[in-house]
Order: C-alpha cells, then sequence, then structure tokens
C-alpha cells in the first residue's frame, strides 16, 4: 500500500463501508491487470480487510510484469493471504484452481497502445476474457465482474445528453482507434454468452474516466498528462480536442462502485460507474490542475484547431451512473477534493512520471 496517509485513508473508508463483506469473506478472489489503478486499490482495501478485521481473502493479483507486481505489492509478498501470477491472459489462463469471485481489469487501455500496439490492444482485449469465462466456468466461479470502458458507446448522435447502459452510439469499426472499443464490446458480447450459456454469473462495470493517487503518470490519458506537468511545475499543455467533455470519478468511490457490483449486480447486466456531479472538458480540466498548483495553461502550437479543419469534433462523452446508484452507491469525493488529494499525493512522495 502506498504510504500516505490520504491515500489509507481513502482504503480504510471503503474498508470500512457499509457493504456486504461477508459476500467476500473466506473466499479465494482473482484480480487480473491487478497493478491497474482501480485495480491495485481495489487489492488494498481487500488486504486491509484481512490484517484489520480477519476477512481472511485469498487474492491472487494477476498481472503481465513481475517487476510492477513487486514494487506496488511490496508489503503483501510474505502474507500468505497474497499470491500473484504472472501470465498475459491472451496466451494462457494460469491455473489458480478454484476462483470465487473474478474482478477482470486486464487489457490494454491507454490511448498510446492502441495506435502503437492494434493488434495486441483487440487480441488481449478479447481473447483474455474468453480464456478467463471458459476458466471460471469449469471452476465454479460464483461471480465475476469485468471491467469495461466508456468508449464502448462509441460517439454520442446528440440525440442523449448522458449515455445510459442501453445506448450505442456510432463507431467506424475500419478505423484503429476503433479496436479498444470493438474490443470491449465483444468482450461484453462473450460476457452475456457464458451468462446465458453456462448460468454464470457476470456483471459488466462501464468506467468513465478515473483518476486518483493509484494512478500512474506515465498514462497517456490527458489527466495524467496535465497532473504530470502540475506537479513538475510546468505549464499545463492542451493538446487535441479541448471541448470534449467526459465523466470522471476518484479511484477510491470507483473502487467502491465495483465492489459493490460485485456484491449486488444482477447476472448479464452492465452498471456505469462516473460522478454526475461536475462535467468538464478537457480545457476547463486542464484550467482546474494548472489553478491548484499556480500555473499557466497554454495551447500546443503544433495542434491544428477544429475550427481551422472547417468541422466540429466537439463531443459529450457524459455517463449517467442512475442504475448503479440504485443499487446503493454514490460517489463521495468531488474532482476538486479529488485532484487535490492526488496533487498533494504525488507532490509529497515525489511521484512526477
Amino acid at each position: 500500500m502506498y504510504r500516505h496517509q490520504i491515500y489509507q485513508e481513502d482504503v480504510e473508508r471503503i474498508a470500512n463501508s457499509e457493504l456486504d463483506w461477508e459476500q467476500f469473506e473466506n473466499k479465494r478472489v482473482a484480480v487480473t491487470g491487478a497493478t491497474g489503478m482501480t485495480a491495485s486499490m481495489l487489492i488494498d482495501v481487500l488486504m486491509y480487510r484481512n490484517r484489520n478485521m480477519g476477512a481472511n481473502v485469498s487474492i491472487i493479483a494477476v498481472t503481465r510484469s513481475k517487476d510492477r507486481i513487486i514494487r506496488r505489492f511490496s508489503d503483501y509478498l510474505d502474507d500468505s493471504q497474497f499470491s500473484y501470477v504472472i501470465q498475459n491472459l491472451k496466451n494462457l489462463t494460469p491455473d489458480m484452481g478454484k476462483v470465487d469471485i473474478v474482478f477482470h481489469a486486464s487489457g490494454y487501455t491507454l490511448p498510446d497502445a492502441f495506435e502503437t500496439d492494434p493488434i495486441g490492444t483487440v487480441s488481449l482485449n478479447v481473447i483474455g476474457i474468453h480464456k478467463l469465462l471458459s476458466y471460471a466456468s469449469t471452476h465454479r466461479t460464483q461471480k465475476i465482474v469485468f471491467f469495461s470502458s466508456v468508449d464502448i458507446y462509441g460517439t454520442n448522435r446528440g440525440d442523449t445528453g448522458r449515455f445510459t447502459e442501453d445506448y450505442c452510439g456510432y463507431l467506424n469499426c475500419n478505423s484503429t482507434e476503433a479496436g479498444f472499443a470493438e474490443s470491449r464490446r465483444v468482450g461484453e458480447s462473450l460476457c452475456c454468452a457464458y451468462a446465458n450459456q453456462y448460468g454464470m454469473d457476470v456483471s459488466i462495470a462501464r468506467l468513465c474516466k478515473i483518476y486518483g493517487p493509484s494512478m500512474s503518470l506515465e498514462d497517456s490519458k490527458a489527466i495524467a498528462r496535465y497532473l504530470k506537468q502540475a506537479i513538475r511545475g510546468e505549464d499545463v499543455v492542451l493538446t487535441g480536442n479541448r471541448e470534449e467533455i467526459y465523466s470522471y470519478c476518484y479511484v477510491a468511490d470507483a473502487v467502491a462502485a465495483v465492489l459493490t457490483i460485485a456484491m449486488k449486480g444482477k447476472d448479464g447486466e452492465a452498471y456505469n460507474i462516473a460522478d454526475n456531479r461536475e462535467t468538464l472538458n478537457a480545457k476547463l480540466l486542464a484550467e482546474k490542475i494548472a489553478a491548484m498548483v499556480s500555473v499557466s495553461v497554454v495551447e500546443d502550437s503544433g495542434v491544428v484547431k477544429p475550427f481551422e479543419t472547417g468541422r466540429s469534433y466537439a463531443n459529450n462523452y457524459l455517463m449517467d451512473a442512475g442504475k448503479l446508484m440504485k443499487l446503493g452507491w454514490k460517489p463521495e469525493v468531488d474532482m476538486t477534493e479529488g485532484l487535490r488529494r492526488t496533487l498533494q499525493v504525488f507532490s509529497e512522495l515525489g511521484i512526477n512520471g
């Protein structure tokens, strides 16, 4: 666990929340993509309950990088309730024995990967979940939560203010950029297929743009770049489409959300994870981050602006989290406070990417 008071407070808040924790006690839980932002904090929460509440959850962390898992989970390496497996799920599903609950967070999610390795992006996102579902179907797994993405909605057709779980926008499937979204759509379809054919209990967590102290500043997403520049005391550089509007959610609230879905989500159903309280386009987000550390926002002169092309690229990717909130979840940390907490942790721990 990160040794910082703010991060530990977040972990303790979730671990002490009024969830149906009995569903996890004495269970074996596998988390794929274990070193990712949301998955790693989920593991910290479960380990906190093991060490402080006697939950007796056996955790299997699955990842492609041994170095990352050793760095991220150094506190747990000698703990009998924590184990890890180094495996690319595209190639093989490791033999983990009987696993009661699976959180499948593995897959390429960074924009750079879509461009540099589109084949790897699609194949890992599709083959990985297929192999894992097949394994779970023969090992008496009780619950699977599949981490999906806002990208599955495609482009807003202009007929809705927020995406609900039944919305389907436009995707140009013949573009490289569509590989991630299409592969996530296929992953969701596989989840529903296994649920229908084998009676498996599978729920889908559709995550918006997640941020927080457990994120990597090597991330190529805009919010990570802005945060990296801010903590270095550099001006925040605007690139790409300044007008796109996305939903955001603080990572601790996202962890509470996926736990809620695991405990209360219906099989075969998808749930949006998003904080509906504040909407920001890329420019306003950059300005908010810059103001917190007293730096400026500057334009990247090398980027062609939308009005110079004669076309409008503004788009709305806001998500409606009402369905999840009916299960009892609600976000606790708004974006101003979440960004402040993130910047403070990064600055005080010397994390600058």
